[in-house]
């Protein structure tokens, strides 16, 4: 069970990421966790700073004493010449995640997958695109196209990536060649200029590198990282998997299929549940939802393709 706590901050930590505040005559410390302390590191340029937070039993000792964990960051002001001046609040935050989605016009929901080294170690392998799935949906969610296809490699496919992937030889004789790849990925942003949704980092990491091998000139585009925003609004500690989100958000029980059309258009689904309960008035516990699934066992491992075996 979690306690709530407001007060003017007595002293702070950076180090160990603690802050004291005075509570009947006595000071009490409380941490944060680093995804909340990004948070609030940046309220302390102020002086008489206060905080209103949720914290919960779990203690540490950190600087000889015990802090609780501090599990939500509810509000953050301080005191100015010109007054009482709001930092953070997380209810401004909700509402800041829910007008950029509900803003959001053309959007290219992107997924790749990439080429693995072989079994044995090889300290020249650069990872290379090797899929594009992507669907496009206009402001309405409606899918206006869809585009997915192989891309040559500069290097063999190793066997490592075929298993993984679960393709053949006869999937990548299709493949186009980089820069006919380049182009049509160019031509749909032209067409659309789509703000571009991807499920976690590395699809735009895997598509940067191929723009600098190739020595091609990066295509702008605005990117946004659904999980990133997923795992903001609902304060998780941790990212949450594309599949486990679907489960979650659209009930739909799969297992991750690793074919970039088919998680391109998962991600899409997540998306518009994601803004469908956002925009309700019975938005989901996932921390709670998230908890449960680990407790009964009920939830997949995010399996990366840079992971080795």
């Amino acid at each position: 069970m979690n306690n709530s706590l407001y007060g003017l901050i007595h002293d702070y930590y950076p180090r160990e990421k603690v802050i004291s505040i005075k509570t009947d005559d006595k000071l009490s410390f409380f941490y944060f966790p680093s995804r909340l302390y990004k948070v609030f590191s940046k309220s302390m340029t102020y002086k008489s700073v206060y905080i209103f937070f949720d914290y919960s039993d779990n203690i540490k000792v950190l600087r000889g004493v015990e802090a609780n964990e501090i599990v939500q960051i509810e509000k953050i002001t301080a005191q100015t010449p010109k007054g009482l001046k709001t930092l953070y609040s997380y209810e401004e935050n909700l509402n800041d995640i829910k007008e950029l989605v509900n803003s959001l016009e053309y959007k290219m929901f992107l997924d790749f997958e990439f080429t693995m080294p072989g079994f044995t170690y090889d300290k020249r392998f650069v990872s290379e695109l090797l899929q594009i799935g992507a669907v496009i949906s206009d402001k309405e969610g409606h899918t206006v196209n869809e585009y997915s296809t192989y891309i040559k490699t500069k290097r063999d496919v190793t066997d490592r990536t075929k298993r993984f992937l679960r393709i053949k030889d006869e999937d990548l004789l299709e493949s186009i060649p980089q820069k006919q790849f380049y182009s049509e990925y160019k031509r749909l942003i032209d067409i659309y200029n789509p703000t571009i949704i991807v499920w976690g980092g590395n699809d735009t990491k895997e598509l940067d590198l191929f723009y600098s091998i190739n020595k091609l000139k990066p295509i702008k585009a605005n990117y946004i990282d659904l999980v990133k925003l997923i795992r903001k609004h609902y304060l998780l500690s941790e990212d949450i998997g594309l599949f486990n989100a679907l489960k979650i958000f659209c009930g739909i029980d799969a297992s991750q299929a690793h074919h970039a059309l088919t998680d391109a258009a998962a991600t899409k689904e997540v998306f518009d549940s994601f803004k469908k309960y956002i925009n309700s008035d019975n938005d989901i516990n996932l921390k709670e939802i998230l908890r449960q699934m680990k407790e009964s066992k009920n939830i997949q491992e995010d399996n990366d393709e840079k992971e080795t075996d």
